[in-house]
């Protein structure tokens, strides 16, 4: 093996037109802000999902040259960072929301504001970002299919509600109430806020999937943390709530003052805020665990009842909920994944056997998890129940797709190129694997179905680089030597399909001599032209070392 060549394909960013090199603040910022609304190549799910660097690139440009290029996709730069602000906004909103109805005074809280005019723009941001199929692997980039999926969605609904009413009391209070006091029952609207609490789960989600953490146990266990955390927090919050809202309606009327008033008789008995909140939470965690006692219970008051049956009906619901949540967690983890995790646990328990080095371990892993797909499955058991008839069917459907790319097999017949794709054997390589030798005899022609490989000369001199649809190999089948005429080595992992020489020698040379000819003389040119690159490139090393002695 050859020393492998890190190198780079040719710029994506080229595809936009260029700016001038004095040009304005505006120019400069709208070309970033372009530039990270596309797919980023760092993005965990981006490799899950197109698999090769390749086919991100592609992607982009496509992206690039399409009519919808303002549409921001799901695995940007600029949605990672739009959604890990999001988060830490939406925990803020979840934690403080409670906090200042159950212990605050009834005053206009310009940062309420702030944080509702921000998840309003959060909601018009949905209706341009692209979104993803899970069961596809595939990402939807079309206006108008993302405008139907949204509003067909609940998100849509909770994210609005929950934005909407208390963004317009707030401004109208703040217009009409020039002391930036309300009456008190508005402050419940803010209360919607909890309706965030999907997004805030969703966006957690990504945020996790940032940091690699994929797998379906690990996110299931963070979102249910989360959950059990801020649904704990604002139960601890309605004990107090509930405390005021029922003297402020029952002894007192309901204004401002008075629930103020009403905030100095519940808090009697503490010395502070923070103890009769370290209480509530207390209450609410027995509550939510189901461990409280009838004679622990002071039942005095309709107010005790009425707190002691909603904690009640709030617990047993959340802990049905839970439970729900863990059910359809594991009934969405399907056999194939839980056979995917045991074949994984056998091969780390095999390298720990054998005591392999950490780079050997580290590439068969990638092996793994790119022929695998992150799922098991016997696809010779699946096959072999299938007719013949079918079977072929499936053969030509995993290679013709491969086959559009490629202008070669496009221009063959219909039967010839059956032909060829059903003696196609499919082979799998891994960065710095060198796929071919120069001089070494030539065995096969390939076809990329997915990757990016490198061609160089014999003396180490990079000619090309070639990805999805390219080919390479048929001239050291063609020509008299019958050997390569350059090594080739993959980049990222690559998967090539390969047609051996008997069957390139029965498909093309002899159903199609006319082809064969034409290639054959396109293959002395290539040839003729190597040989010529490589003595100019011995010269240029043998210069460069003459001057190196010289010095």
């Amino acid at each position: 093996m050859m020393q492998f060549h890190n190198c780079t394909l040719e710029d994506d960013k080229k595809q936009f037109q260029r700016i001038p090199k004095f040009a304005s603040f505006r120019e400069k910022f709208v070309r970033r802000h372009q530039l990270s609304i596309l797919m980023s190549f760092n993005h965990p799910l981006a490799r899950l999902y197109y698999r090769t660097y390749s086919a991100i690139r592609v992607a982009r440009i496509e992206h690039i040259n399409s009519a919808h290029r303002y549409i921001i996709h799901p695995f940007s730069d600029f949605r990672k960072r739009w959604e890990l602000f999001m988060t830490i906004l939406l925990t803020f909103l979840l934690i403080i929301t409670p906090l200042n109805v159950a212990f605050g005074q009834i005053t206009l809280l310009y940062s309420t504001i702030i944080c509702d005019i921000i998840c309003l723009f959060d909601v018009g941001m949905r209706f341009f970002t692209g979104y993803t199929v899970d069961h596809l692997k595939t990402v939807v980039l079309d206006p108008k299919m993302i405008r139907s999926h949204y509003l067909k969605s609940l998100d849509f609904y909770l994210e609005s509600i929950s934005s909407f009413p208390c963004l317009i009391f707030a401004c109208v209070g703040c217009m009409i109430d020039r002391q930036n006091t309300y009456p008190t029952y508005i402050t419940t609207l803010f209360l919607l806020k909890m309706l965030r609490l999907k997004s805030l789960l969703e966006y957690c989600g990504h945020v996790f999937e940032y940091f690699y953490i994929i797998d379906r146990w690990y996110l299931s266990h963070l979102k249910f943390s989360i959950l059990f955390i801020v649904t704990l927090h604002w139960f601890g919050c309605f004990i107090p709530i509930s405390n005021r809202y029922s003297l402020l309606f029952t002894t007192y009327e309901p204004t401002c003052e008075n629930w103020v008033v009403t905030k100095m008789v519940v808090q009697e008995q503490y010395e502070n805020d923070f103890l009769m909140y370290y209480e509530s939470v207390y209450i609410a965690a027995k509550h939510l665990f189901c461990i409280t006692k009838k004679d622990q219970l002071e039942l005095k008051t309709v107010r005790h009842i009425f707190q002691y049956i909603i904690a009640t009906i709030i617990g047993y619901f959340y802990w049905c909920f839970a439970l729900v949540l863990f059910i359809q967690t594991l009934f969405r983890i399907d056999n194939a994944d839980i056979r995917y995790e045991s074949v994984m646990n056998q091969l780390n328990k095999y390298m720990r056997h054998k005591q392999i080095p950490l780079k050997m371990q580290q590439r068969l892993v990638d092996y793994y998890e790119f022929s695998l797909g992150k799922s098991y499955c016997r696809e010779a058991t699946v096959i072999t129940l299938l007719s013949k008839r079918l079977q072929h069917e499936v053969v030509m459907h995993a290679t013709t797709m491969m086959a559009k790319n490629v202008t070669f097999l496009r221009e063959l017949p219909d039967d010839i190129m059956s032909n060829i794709i059903a003696n196609m054997k499919l082979e799998i390589f891994l960065p710095g694997d060198q796929i071919m030798t120069a001089g070494a005899p030539a065995t096969g022609m390939y076809f990329i179905n997915t990757g990016t490989v490198c061609v160089f000369s014999p003396s180490g001199r990079e000619i090309c680089h070639l990805d999805d649809g390219s080919y390479f190999g048929e001239v050291g089948l063609i020509t008299q030597e019958k050997t390569n005429i350059a090594n080739v080595v993959a980049l990222e992992i690559t998967e090539v399909y390969r047609l051996d020489k008997k069957d390139f020698y029965e498909q093309i040379r002899g159903n199609l001599p006319e082809l064969y000819r034409k290639m054959e003389s396109k293959a002395e040119r290539r040839r003729e032209n190597t040989k010529v690159m490589e003595e100019i490139h011995r010269k240029q090393q043998l210069e460069a070392t003459m001057r190196v002695k010289l010095h």
